[in-house]
């Protein structure tokens, strides 16, 4: 098992592998058509310091804060740590992708910019011509710095300033996802960081063999925590595929997980549904996937349906006791619970009618009743103190909060923000809601995305996951929320994209109607089908629930009668 001691501090922990393990595999970029780019411990730490020298004769000092704008794996992972190496603090932000407008994507930054405080931001070459004239027009001091050649050789050798920092100092800002309004910056300590490498260490029984494949953005926490710094603090390898590659081939996660013999990954709920849509069985013939010993649905809410469906596409591969299930938020750094109990996480089947009427889970009493499957987010770990808001026992739905030695103590220069989510006794207000039974957490949806129709609770991840299995409806892209009506009563809407392969099936919202009927006992206010690409998503990936409300509600006649 990995030691985690002594590599608390990111740059001891590269330049500590470098000297033990010079000619390992640190890191592996992977573009498609081309070889992938390596790098050894040794020469990532080469790289990195030659990186931190051009970002110090550019000005960056200790404790300035530097904002990372790179759409490219590499560029991420080498400005992160070479903003580390000079003492500074980095952030990596989001970056448009190709779809997207620069102009429009840049309106959304002065606010983020200007609320950490960021001194310097590296753009990639996509972005800094326009990011420069946005800037001017817009009055923003952050001086904007191109990304150095990954490949310059080492002109100046200057002997770098080592910068030691306490455990309790801040190491790194990284932001939460904005799935239910503005992101917010949340700075990270080397106690922080340390509490969960320990707990995940232990967990999943990491060792320096193990290799995280995955193509996840690392200004989110799962790839940033989960997928990158786990791995370079363990002295393990790490291979980071672009995530807008992966979309339009979403074979590559098996492909190198084969070629490197990975061992973990990290999916959102919506990536286990993509590989078992879009992945064939036999498109893995020949494939040597033995190696991999943990996948980890987490980031969404968890939907058993796309477990089932994961399972049964890759069924030879007996990944019963592999796929399993994960809950954590930026707040608290990454993970807060974790399974890894045999043949995956467990699964409860809910009383409908007692979860939606009466808040609480009880065992359904089929076949009379309704009844919900609910998974596992696993046990809380070592140290994560997890309770429910005015919990009325075992089974009590309410809002989940937390205590531990990686959460973090308020948000970056947003003191309102800050005291919203604290209770009076110091606990976390997640905004999450869920319940505890027999040692396990649930999490069953958003506090603010609760829809109450006619007295009864409606969470929009149950409704969504019946839209999926409906044939005709694009995989992952249903989203659901409540509207108010004249009566001042809630009504509750489905927005959908339509299947571009499938074929057009009239009958589609009938279908929806009466399945969410059936199974929740709720009827559908409205149903809209959209184009495909019209719904909205955070920078995190997910359908963003409050922006696709208010989409609905400006563009209610503008749907095509025909398909709307």
């Amino acid at each position: 098992m990995v030691s985690s001691q002594n590599d608390a501090v990111i740059v001891d922990a590269l330049i500590g592998h470098a000297d033990r393990t010079p000619d390992a595999l640190a890191v592996s970029f992977p573009t498609r058509g081309l070889d992938p780019h390596e790098l050894s411990w040794r020469q990532l730490q080469q790289s990195v310091d030659r990186f931190a020298r051009t970002l110090w004769k550019q000005g960056v000092r200790p404790g300035d804060v530097v904002a990372v704008l790179s759409n490219t794996p590499a560029e991420q992972v080498l400005g992160f740590l070479g903003t580390a190496r000079v003492g500074a603090l980095p952030t990596i932000l989001s970056h448009p992708s190709i779809k997207q407008s620069v102009d429009r994507f840049l309106e959304s930054f002065p606010k983020i910019l200007k609320g950490c405080n960021a001194k310097y931001a590296l753009c990639s070459a996509m972005l800094f011509d326009p990011a420069q004239s946005w800037k001017q027009s817009h009055g923003i001091q952050t001086t904007l710095l191109p990304f150095p050649s990954l490949d310059v050789a080492d002109g100046d050798s200057f002997a770098l300033p080592v910068s030691a920092r306490k455990p309790e100092e801040t190491l790194f800002l990284q932001y939460s996802s904005g799935t239910t309004g503005q992101r917010k910056g949340i700075a990270v300590t080397g106690a922080m960081l340390e509490f969960q490498l320990r707990n995940i260490v232990r967990t999943l029984s990491l060792t320096r063999d193990d290799r995280v494949v995955h193509w996840l953005p690392l200004y989110h926490d799962m790839g940033l925590i989960g997928a990158f710094l786990v791995p370079l603090l363990c002295g393990f390898a790490s291979v980071h595929l672009s995530p807008f590659e992966w979309l339009q081939k979403p074979l590559l996660l098996f492909q190198y997980t084969a070629r490197y013999q990975g061992t973990v990954w990290y999916l959102p709920n919506f990536a286990v549904n993509f590989l078992a849509t879009r992945v064939s069985e036999s498109a893995l013939d020949g494939l040597k996937l033995g190696s991999l010993r943990w996948i980890f649905n987490a980031g969404e809410t968890l939907r058993p349906a796309t477990h089932e469906k994961f399972l049964e596409r890759f069924r030879r591969f007996h990944w019963e006791d592999r796929l399993q299930s994960a809950y954590g938020t930026a707040e608290n750094t990454f993970a807060v619970s974790i399974s890894s109990d045999p043949g995956g996480p467990k699964r409860l089947r809910a009383d409908a009618a007692a979860l939606t009427e009466r808040g609480r889970f009880e065992p359904a009493n089929e076949p009379q009743g309704r009844a919900l499957t609910i998974l596992s987010s696993g046990r809380p770990q070592p140290g994560q103190e997890v309770r429910i808001r005015d919990a009325q026992g075992p089974g009590s739905v309410g809002e989940i909060e937390l205590r531990s030695g990686s959460l973090f103590s308020g948000y970056v220069e947003n003191p309102d923000a800050s005291g919203a989510v604290f209770t009076q006794d110091g606990w976390y207000r997640t905004g999450d809601m869920g319940f505890l039974w027999e040692g396990q957490l649930f999490v069953t949806g958003r506090a603010k995305d609760l829809i109450i129709v006619n007295g009864a609770n409606v969470y929009p991840a149950d409704v969504e996951e019946i839209a999926d299995a409906i044939p005709g409806v694009k995989a992952g892209r249903a989203v659901a929320f409540g509207v108010e009506l004249p009566s001042g009563s809630e009504g509750l809407v489905v927005m959908l994209e339509r299947d571009e392969l499938a074929v057009p099936d009239p009958s589609l919202k009938a279908t929806l109607r009466a399945e969410v009927l059936a199974q929740l006992g709720v009827a559908l206010t409205d149903i809209r089908v959209a184009e495909p690409g019209t719904l909205l998503k955070s920078t995190s990936g997910k359908l963003a629930r409050g922006k696709n409300r208010a989409l609905y509600l400006e563009r209610q006649e503008t749907f095509s009668p025909g398909r709307g």
